[in-house]
């Protein structure tokens, strides 16, 4: 992260880069003439990353619904679920993988 501090004097700074016209919020867009040259903020590209995958990460179901559909198939199916040792010796040994 990379802050540049230009203006030293806390009365010259401007609130007008960060305040917004009523026409801005309508259309979403801010005007070029409200950028300032006071402080600037870069993220590396491992904060953008970050960023990303945390957002990625809140907007995923937190069931996946075709994965507990499948399973309800192959159970009512009986492809699973009809060995109970052999369910008891997979689940043992992806512990013991971990």
């Amino acid at each position: 992260m990379r802050i540049d501090h230009k203006a030293l004097n806390p009365a010259s700074v401007s609130l007008g880069s960060t305040e917004r016209t009523e026409a801005d919020k309508r259309t979403g867009q801010t005007s070029a003439t409200k950028t300032s040259a006071g402080d600037s903020l870069q993220l590396s590209a491992d904060a953008q990353l970050l960023h990303s995958a945390l957002k990625a990460a809140a907007e995923a179901p937190a069931v996946r619904a075709d994965k507990v559909e499948e399973v309800r198939q192959k159970l009512a199916s009986g492809d699973i679920g009809k060995d109970a040792a052999r369910l008891a010796d997979r689940l043992i040994d992806d512990l013991l993988e971990r």
